[in-house]
């Protein structure tokens, strides 16, 4: 499951120019450039909560999964009385594929906060990760009725309709999400899906998938979207290049890998679409 999926809650440390800068090189998708700066921060500002919650989200997008727990729990511990951390624990469970924890997570987690949407959002996204659709919805939709204006619980929304091919109620969360934040990745990615999907709007739609990826660099899904959707147009160079992105991210991902195949092969890199073959043949071999 690609970690950029999910919706991490970052704190800030305002005025800490270190700190902004580590927080700089998270929205460019410089992972080991965040921990890199993360760890000649001051001392006192380096114990602090935000920096460790910092930390542990560029250890998950590394993969580093039982460290970013760590940092994650460190984080909650040094700020007890946030839910932000006990959400963004969950959501470390929830990437490393330990689905029974992320969900005793999220209902110890809503024990001591009953009225955070936030926690309902990280339940709803494990029971979905369960395939327990009708549970997540009604998670999702405690979320939505704790805090309407959550652009964060109309995706997830969105997504489980998507995934239930319910594509009524998928336009309605996906048109909701992008109304309240035409500046979230996942937002603008199942807008764009619902344009291209619903209303044949292909051209509107194909801007927000690339607006996706803009505002996310490494977020798989969106990358493989766009580069169908340069594929479909014979795009096959600019195709390649997305995949090659994607693959950076998710070495092991056999479908990322079969895709760059099938563009480098149109695109004329035969040495290239060889690699990506014999990758993608060792991944399935591997899941046999």
């Amino acid at each position: 499951m690609s970690a950029a999926a999910f919706t991490i809650s970052l704190l800030f440390l305002s005025g800490q120019a270190s700190y902004e800068l580590a927080l700089k090189a998270f929205q460019e998708a410089q992972f080991e450039k965040v921990l890199s700066v993360l760890d000649n921060l001051p001392e006192a500002e380096a114990h602090r909560p935000a920096a460790f919650n910092l930390r542990a989200v560029a250890l998950m997008k590394l993969h580093r999964f039982d460290e970013a727990i760590a940092a994650s729990r460190e984080a909650a511990r040094l700020h007890p009385g946030n839910p932000n951390y006990a959400y963004n624990v969950g959501l470390m469970y929830l990437a490393k594929g330990d689905l029974r924890a992320a969900e005793d997570n999220y209902r110890q987690a809503l024990q001591r906060f009953p009225q955070s949407s936030l926690l309902y959002e990280g339940w709803g996204e494990t029971l979905f990760s369960m395939k327990r659709f009708r549970e997540a919805e009604a998670e999702l939709q405690k979320a939505v009725e704790l805090d309407p204006a959550s652009a964060d619980a109309a995706v997830g929304l969105a997504k489980l309709f998507y995934a239930l091919g319910d594509h009524e109620q998928f336009g309605v969360a996906a048109t909701k999400a992008i109304q309240l934040n035409p500046q979230k990745s996942l937002a603008c990615y199942y807008y764009g899906k619902h344009l291209i999907e619903d209303r044949k709007q292909s051209a509107q739609g194909a801007e927000y998938i690339r607006k996706s990826i803009m505002l996310a660099p490494d977020f798989v899904q969106g990358l493989i979207e766009w580069g169908e959707i340069l594929s479909r147009s014979g795009r096959w160079d600019e195709a390649a290049e997305t995949y090659e992105k994607a693959s950076g991210f998710e070495p092991d991902n056999a479908q990322v890998c079969y895709l760059l195949y099938k563009a480098c092969r149109k695109s004329g890199k035969a040495e290239k679409a060889e690699r990506a073959l014999q990758k993608y043949q060792a991944l399935s071999k591997d899941r046999d």
